[in-house]
């Protein structure tokens, strides 16, 4: 099962210090999220991401800012519903890696499938932090969805170490954590940890 780790907002150098922490202990891919910072920053920091990435073999999305993907050229993007469709993205960029949120709903994923998307996420599927509009998932929806969906399929959303067992045996391909790992003093440790138990 892959990790996917993805990002908080960009809070200056113990950004990068737990960044690099959390490729070393193996993580499969990276998706830089920030809400906040501006487009010079985001391009920066997601430029210095792409370069640890590399350095350690992992996969490196950016979120939402396919504005700015000419500027980074990440390996891939992340859309949700609110952003560009995925469909004249993938036209308009052929080779790229596109993700998709699906959210709670087999239909959406089927759709992101037909237009193009590598992956898609479903969640959230416990109460998070991370997003203030979420909507909880029942982390059995893949049972409905996995017959229809032939790439891989990853659960997002407040998945912590109580509660990681109850998804792990559902056919997701995948988890998706953030302040899992970014609130951790031991990143590196809890990554192993993590990685240990799925």
């Amino acid at each position: 099962m892959i990790i996917y780790g993805i990002t908080p907002d960009f809070t200056g150098d113990s950004f990068y210090r737990k960044t690099e922490r959390i490729l070393m202990a193996g993580i499969e891919i990276l998706q830089y999220r920030d809400k906040t910072s501006s487009s010079s920053k985001f391009i920066e920091v997601a430029r210095k991401l792409k370069g640890m990435c590399m350095d350690h073999g992992t996969l490196f999305y950016i979120n939402d800012r396919i504005d700015l993907y000419p500027e980074i050229e990440s390996d891939g993007v992340h859309v949700g519903k609110d952003d560009r469709d995925i469909g004249s993205i993938r036209e308009q960029y052929p080779g790229i890696l596109l993700g998709g949120s699906a959210y709670c709903d087999p239909d959406i994923a089927v759709n992101l499938q037909l237009k193009g998307a590598n992956y898609i996420a479903f969640g959230s599927m416990y109460p998070t932090g991370t997003k203030k509009d979420y909507t909880l998932c029942n982390p059995e929806v893949i049972k409905s969805a996995r017959p229809r969906i032939d790439i891989p399929i990853y659960a997002i959303g407040g998945i912590s170490f109580s509660n990681v067992a109850r998804i792990i045996d559902l056919n997701y391909d995948g988890i998706a954590v953030s302040s899992m790992l970014y609130s951790s003093q031991d990143p590196y440790a809890d990554t192993l940890k993590l990685r240990s138990m799925i």
